[in-house]
This record gives C-alpha cells, structure tokens and sequence, in this order.
C-alpha cells in the first residue's frame, strides 16, 4: 500500500536519498510504505534517463532497488524466458531488482490484450510471488 509521505521524512532516509543524488540520480517523488508491519520508504528517481526506485528504511538502510534495463542487457537464460512467455505477445518492461546481494529480473508482458508480470532468478528459473 503506497501512500503520500508527510513532508518531514526521516533525515537518515532524506541523507540516503541525497547520496542517491550526489550519483546522478534525479527525485521525482517519495511515497510511504508499509510491509508487514514495517515503514518503508520508497523514492522514484530517474537515472540516466531510466528510472531507478530505491525502498529505503526508517534508518536509511537501502532495502531494494528496482532499475529499468533494456532486455539485450539481462543473462541469456532471462532473456529466453521472458520471450518464451511472451510468445506472440509483446515485452512492454524489464526491470532488474536488487535486494541486498540477490538480483531478479521481472518483466511485465502483454499477450492477448492481458497484462502479466514474470519474475525470473538470474539463472532463467521462474519465482513465486513473495
């Protein structure tokens, strides 16, 4: 569930959002979180002209970072599967996510007027919804 923050975030989560800016990466809005009881922070921010959102907690941890990629840049096995599940439909994003050290990729495909989303390990080996 995604909400408007308050205009006075956590100043450990506004320092780890600066630093994000110091790297290139442009704000263009904060929203709150809550997962399981926990307050997250999320940041949309745009990063070379693609965006980046980094979920931050209340001490300015990064927790998650979600990145649009291009689907040439992902491991052949990834590719391979978003395309095999897209048959005749069509890839309309890629995103990499990356929490702490582990990387998956999702890809959101359109087949028959349907929209899905496909999340993939970096092996090409499907993931369950967490």
């Amino acid at each position: 569930m995604k909400r408007r923050c308050s205009s006075r975030i956590f100043h450990a989560v506004q320092k780890t959002v600066q630093e994000q800016e110091r790297n290139g990466a442009g704000v263009l809005g904060y929203s709150k979180e809550m997962e399981n009881g926990k307050t997250f922070y999320e940041a949309e921010t745009r990063l070379n002209g693609k965006s980046r959102d980094i979920l931050v907690d209340v001490s300015g941890t990064v927790v998650e970072v979600e990145e649009a990629v291009s689907l040439a840049s992902l491991p052949a096995a990834v590719q391979k599967v978003f395309r095999t599940h897209a048959d005749s439909g069509k890839i309309l994003s890629v995103e990499s996510v990356t929490k702490g050290s582990t990387v998956r990729y999702e890809a959101v495909v359109q087949k028959k007027g349907r929209k899905s989303e496909i999340t993939v390990n970096a092996d090409g080996m499907m993931k369950k919804e967490e």
